[in-house]
């Protein structure tokens, strides 16, 4: 048994790594390289502005060479303190946008397959988890935001430590926690921080509900120590970019009709989430959806995926953690699949009441446009809930054989 868990293991890695490298080929071995519209107009120029200052021994607080001058240093898109930024050294600033993408998809891949062993799922579920994150449209749409893609491959990490600590109440679990939180967030995207407090503290706060009374508070408290360390590993960032505020167009304020715009605009573009090119895809000339492509359409983590998702909810009687027992696998699922339709609501942005309610009272949301952007915490969800309901189908049919149709049909698409 060991040894066929140790080649299961080795097999699934080899699968995810075998996929970055067939999608990103063309750029990691054919000399190709991303050129879009956010990576060529800024991530280039601003990479090669930020390696040119420290070449010199100064840290880019001011670049003379972008308009009447830019403030690079407190500019979060551009993850000046996020360690993994210096790719762009070693690689040049141009491949170096390839080769961080596809070490990010292995990441994020590698990290939700951890954070499903970690929830005692065969690894088949955990697989098809693992290639829903790391493979789903984000991921390839987002290279003209690396920094959410970035982002993407930390949120597991965040809950295989929180799980770990649940399970063992050892402090490496909670270093791990900080550790992937901090990198979360110094990686500069910023503009999804209300997404991702959201749906990670769902799961977060249900998990800790399932914690018997006595301990509770106890774990709670370590568990937001561990989110204020993050923090801390992030202030380098988060610093200078809140001090820069008052200084920037955004302190003038958002109206709703901004805050408003990139929504989906009728109940059709609930199909994208399971058939991506329904108006379109994103050549010139070939999409006539409402604009623009990547934003109404790039959130497409398999149409197996948000079939398979309701099934997780079924899991509330499985058995996995000495922490909480049977029941507690119930409650976090529940809060993804709650989180998940917030994100389809907000989706719509002025079409329904959740919108503006969070435009008046939830703190950041006012200050964004593009209310599609809150289907990332489906794109983090979905996953899990699909896992999970692979699991519960799996064990109703009393054998694995279904579970690894499904996970091979979900690595050919």
């Amino acid at each position: 048994m060991p040894g066929l868990m140790k080649t299961s293991r080795w097999a699934c890695i080899l699968v995810l790594v075998i996929g970055v490298f067939v999608l990103h080929r063309e750029v990691l071995f054919r000399g190709m390289v991303y050129h879009n519209e956010d990576a060529a107009d800024g991530y280039y120029p601003s990479h090669v502005a930020i390696l040119r200052a420290l070449a010199h021994g100064e840290l880019p607080t001011w670049e003379r060479g972008s308009w009447a001058g830019w403030p690079l240093a407190v500019d979060p898109y551009y993850g000046l303190y996020y360690p993994l930024s210096g790719l762009y050294a070693v690689c040049g600033a141009v491949r170096g946008l390839g080769v961080t993408i596809a070490l990010h998809s292995l990441m994020a891949g590698l990290a939700m397959l951890w954070l499903m062993r970690r929830r005692k799922l065969d690894w088949g579920p955990a697989l098809f988890a693992a290639v829903s994150l790391a493979f789903g449209s984000f991921m390839v749409e987002r290279i003209r935001h690396i920094i959410f893609a970035q982002m993407m491959a930390w949120l597991p990490l965040i809950l295989v430590g929180v799980e770990g600590y649940l399970d063992e109440r050892r402090a490496r679990w909670l270093m791990l926690a900080a550790a992937a939180t901090g990198m979360a967030l110094v990686c500069g995207a910023l503009p999804l921080a209300p997404f991702v407090v959201l749906v990670v503290g769902a799961y977060v706060a249900a998990r800790l509900w399932a914690v018997d009374r006595v301990t509770r508070p106890r774990v709670g408290a370590w568990l937001v120590a561990a989110a204020g360390v993050g923090g801390l590993i992030a202030a380098a960032q988060i610093v200078p970019t809140v001090a820069h505020l008052p200084y920037s167009p955004r302190s003038l304020g958002v109206d709703y009709q901004f805050a408003s715009s990139y929504a989906w605009p009728d109940a059709r573009y609930l199909g994208l989430l399971v058939a991506p090119g329904m108006f379109g895809g994103a050549e010139r000339g070939q999409w006539f959806g409402a604009f623009n492509h990547w934003e109404m359409a790039g959130w497409y983590a398999g149409a197996l995926t948000v079939l398979l998702a309701p099934f997780g909810l079924a899991r509330r009687r499985g058995g996995r953690s000495s922490v909480g027992g049977p029941a507690a696998i119930a409650g976090e699922l529940w809060a993804l699949g709650g989180v998940a339709v917030l994100g389809i609501l907000l989706a719509f942005g002025d079409g329904t009441p959740v919108h503006r309610f969070f435009f008046h009272y939830v703190p950041l949301y006012g200050a964004l446009r593009c209310p599609v952007r809150a289907l990332v915490m489906d794109l983090f969800a979905l996953p899990i809930l699909a896992a999970e309901g692979i699991a519960w189908l799996s064990a109703r049919a009393g054998t694995r054989r279904a579970a690894g149709v499904v996970v091979a049909l979900a690595c050919v698409a």
